[in-house]
Formats: C-alpha cells, sequence, structure tokens
C-alpha cells in the first residue's frame, strides 16, 4: 500500500545560535571537572612513583645478595651522579673503586610532585648480606607540598611503602602511615 502524502517539510536541524548555546555548556562542565581531573592524575603518578621506587630499591637489595658486593640506589636524573630529587630518576651501582652502574631509571619529572630523602641522606646501600645499615631510610612523596606517601628502608634491609592517611604537610616528622 502506497504511503500517504506527507505535507512538505522545510529542512529542520540546529541552527549556530543552539550549537554556541551546547559548547558553552560543554566547555563549562570541562572546566568544571579540570581541577578534579588533575588532582586525580597527580596520584596516580605519585603512586606510580612509589611503586617504581619501592620496585627499584627491592631490586638494589637482591643485586646486593646476589652479587655479594655493596650495592647503592642513588637519585639521579643523569645516570651517572647521585643528586637530591628521586622523582627525576635514580641509579643502582656497585659501590667500590668505579662504581658501576647496574641500572638507571630516568623519570620525566611530573609538576607538583617531589620525592626527597628524610634525614639528609641521598642513598640507601646494601650490604652484601641484604642489611641496610644505620638508620631506617624514609622517602616521603609529596603533592603539592601535601605528604601523598613514602617509601621506607628498615635496618634489616626490609622495604616496604604505603599512602599517607589524612592530610600531613610535606616536611612533617609524622609517620602518617
Amino acid at each position: 500500500m502506497p504511503h500517504p502524502a506527507r505535507p512538505a517539510a522545510s529542512a529542520q536541524g540546529y541552527g549556530l545560535v543552539e550549537l554556541c548555546m551546547a559548547l558553552a555548556l560543554v566547555a563549562t562542565l570541562a572546566a568544571a571537572a579540570l581541577p578534579s581531573f588533575q588532582r586525580t592524575l597527580a596520584r596516580v603518578r605519585a603512586d606510580s612513583l612509589r611503586m617504581q621506587l619501592h620496585a627499584a630499591v627491592a631490586q638494589a637489595r637482591t643485586e646486593a645478595i646476589t652479587r655479594r658486593h655493596v650495592v647503592v640506589v642513588c637519585p639521579s636524573a643523569d645516570g651517572l651522579q647521585c643528586s637530591s630529587d628521586w622523582s627525576a630518576g635514580w641509579i643502582l651501582r656497585k659501590e667500590g673503586t668505579r662504581g658501576q652502574v647496574l641500572a638507571h631509571h630516568a623519570l620525566r619529572p611530573s609538576p607538583g610532585i617531589r620525592a626527597e630523602a628524610s634525614g639528609g641522606r641521598l642513598r640507601v646501600r646494601f650490604r652484601p648480606d641484604g642489611r641496610s645499615g644505620g638508620s631506617n631510610f624514609s622517602i616521603p612523596i609529596c603533592i603539592g607540598g601535601q605528604r601523598h606517601s613514602r617509601v621506607v628502608v628498615n635496618v634489616p634491609g626490609r622495604v616496604r611503602s604505603c599512602r599517607v592517611r589524612g592530610p600531613l604537610p610535606c616536611l612533617s616528622e609524622k609517620e602518617g602511615c
């Protein structure tokens, strides 16, 4: 059966004003969500840094036990010399006359994320039996001046990491986790 005749319809669509209003609404919603997204992205990057640091320090301990030699892990951006900022990267090296570099891990710095060792110690040193001498070593990871997490090495050489419960300033001596 043939379709009934339809009345002629003029072309309908969205006009320029409607499109501009929709774009303005989308832009407003995106601008409202951006700060929350940036905080989430910073937390994910800080968690990634914490897990990578944990793995690198554990690898240094394993290398010391396996090679039966003192192994040092320290922050380094260039892979040659130790520095103070763990968020730029680190190196694992045998301690000795040549200081052979076993591994170098370079990182692209993330804005607002810092990781500097506590107590002025710039490196972790593992003995051939896997122990870390001296006292506990802690690397706090901070986002915008607030402590996010930390990596801790105790004297027997055990490596652990944790996220901070509650807001703490980055330079605080409290444990937080």
